[in-house]
């Protein structure tokens, strides 16, 4: 809960600049730019400490709508909605430095394709040119919630992202499992298995209760979760 606490409040900190209590922290704590690459400071507010630990993974989810890119980086600023930040499709790790902005790639209102081709591997460019380029206009540039298809911060959107990098891959078997015509007993028992959840004698002994990690009831050496040289026994 803290973790999607912090989100909220990182996302205020960079889409509700007008408001009050969110000027007020930033002026205590100095976040001069935008979206800086870090919030941290070595003494300050419960508070601040909650967002400025939250700050990297949230930083993440800001998705910036290009205005005059004066302050729009390159690479670490997420602005291509289908590639997130650009630093993992650059061309040469050695060209990628903090000193380049959005705004220096462009040449008489459209997109320097010669230095995109010469920062950016070729997949990445198309997705850049689908961009319009930054304009002259006054006008910051507006930083949405990514993973929000509104761009408004909602806490399911922001529990989404936060336990996605945990979820397993979607296997088939799953799928197969749970369409079987059997109890549902022996359908969770296979599950079990499958997941090497199951009590056999070798789980026993990793966890201290016997010393003897053989099947009892034949000659295995081991006795597993999963073995087809033997019957399970049931």
């Amino acid at each position: 809960m803290g973790t999607l606490v912090g989100y909220f409040a990182a996302f205020a900190l960079v889409a509700k600049r007008g408001a009050l209590w969110v000027q007020v922290p930033k002026q205590k704590y100095s976040m001069t730019s935008l979206c800086p690459l870090s919030i941290r400071k070595p003494a300050c507010s419960p508070l601040w400490s909650a967002i400025s630990h939250a700050w990297d993974s949230a930083r993440d989810n800001f998705l910036r709508l290009i205005g005059n890119g004066n302050s729009l980086r390159l690479w670490d600023d997420t602005w291509v909605p289908s590639l997130g930040p650009l630093r993992q499709w650059a061309l040469f790790r050695s060209t990628v430095t903090n000193n380049i902005h959005v705004k220096d790639l462009v040449q008489s209102g459209s997109w320097d394709t010669s230095s995109l081709y010469s920062l950016l591997v070729p997949k990445a460019i198309p997705h850049v040119l689908g961009i319009f380029p930054p304009g002259t206009s006054p006008e910051d540039d507006v930083i949405v919630w990514r993973p929000s298809p509104t761009g408004r911060f909602s806490v399911a959107s922001a529990y989404e992202s936060l336990v996605s990098s945990a979820w397993e891959d979607c296997n088939p078997i799953w799928h197969l499992l749970y369409k079987l015509p059997i109890p549902e007993r022996i359908r969770i028992f296979l599950w079990l298995v499958i997941k090497q959840r199951i009590m056999t004698n070798e789980e026993r002994v990793r966890r201290g209760f016997v010393v003897d990690p053989s099947r009892l009831s034949c000659s295995c050496l081991v006795e597993t979760a999963v073995d087809p040289s033997c019957s399970t026994g049931f």
